[in-house]
């Protein structure tokens, strides 16, 4: 929220590039911190079985996907159709 922030700013305000370099740099930190965040959650669940266990990676796998899916369903915005783009050759 922070970096989207600081990218409007930067740009409304006409700021230096450096302002819009760190904006930009604290939207990919955010983005960054969640993925270590979710990893260090999920790889204590995947060693117990053993390194040669594959099983416990699959399930959390297929748990992330399924959370990632259930999040796109829940966050999309239904009634909003994306047409698809034409070709100028078809026409």
């Amino acid at each position: 929220m922070a970096g989207g922030g600081g990218v409007l700013l930067t740009a409304a305000a006409e700021l230096p590039l450096v302002t819009m370099l760190v904006s930009l740099l604290t939207m990919v930190s955010g983005v960054t911190v969640t993925r270590f965040a979710f990893g260090g959650v999920t790889a204590p669940l995947v060693g117990p079985a053993g390194p040669q266990a594959a099983v416990p990676l699959g399930v959390v796998t297929l748990a992330a996907a399924l959370l990632g899916l259930v999040g796109y369903a829940v966050l999309r915005r239904p009634g909003v159709a994306v047409a698809a783009p034409q070709c100028p050759a078809a026409m």
